[in-house]
């Protein structure tokens, strides 16, 4: 994985560093998380139905 984010743009590191300086670590590793998600759909977190 690190290998990967050697491979990004220099704009999107400076975008997560940004996102993590000024709202947290948790910002970056939900960003992150639900990025995830949205591209392996099978692992999505299901919405809680009423």
């Amino acid at each position: 994985m690190a290998a990967h984010l050697r491979e990004l743009p220099n704009a999107a590191i400076d975008a997560a560093m940004e996102l993590a300086h000024l709202h947290g670590a948790g910002a970056l590793v939900l960003a992150v998380t639900d990025e995830f998600a949205r591209r392996h759909t099978r692992h999505a977190i299901q919405p809680d139905l009423p």
